[in-house]
């Protein structure tokens, strides 16, 4: 009798599901942190090594890519901020907003903390005036919080 074995199986197990996107996720976030980590490597061998005369550096300096004029590039700057934002804070989110968040930033490349913050000013700009949170504001909060504590 011959056996034959999927790895997925084998990986998963056969009833378990496996979650792609929180795993894509995690390659992304562990590459941009050994990304980080090269670049700061880099700046410090820069830092240790003796500046090299002008003529050196032409000689070693290779053509990188095509000049701008002849490819295409995507403008991927980010815009300055008209709000200067300061103050940090760590916001924790449901398994599924979180899967939401991040497929606004795959699919149209907005951050997801930019994303929180919009719906937060959208949220004062309806509800709070005059530095108070007026009645229709504090309605919806206790309504939503019922809603999201199962009540």
């Amino acid at each position: 009798m011959i056996m034959k074995t999927n790895t997925f199986d084998s990986m998963a197990g056969k009833n378990e599901k496996v979650d792609f996107l929180s795993e894509i996720g995690s390659m992304v976030k562990s590459q941009k942190e050994e990304n980080q980590i090269l670049r700061r490597k880099k700046a410090e061998n820069r830092i240790d090594e003796p500046e090299l005369s002008v003529e050196v550096e032409k000689e070693d300096q290779q053509p990188m890519a095509a000049p701008k004029e002849d490819r295409e590039v995507k403008d991927r700057s980010k815009a300055a901020q008209k709000v200067e934002r300061k103050k940090a804070m760590n916001v924790w989110f449901d398994v599924d907003t979180h899967k939401d968040l991040g497929r606004i930033k795959l699919e149209h490349d907005i951050d997801m903390r930019e994303i929180a913050y919009i719906a937060i000013r959208k949220f004062l700009d309806e509800y709070m005036k005059d530095g108070k949170l007026n009645e229709k504001g504090i309605n919806y909060l206790e309504k939503k919080l019922k809603e999201l504590n199962g009540f």
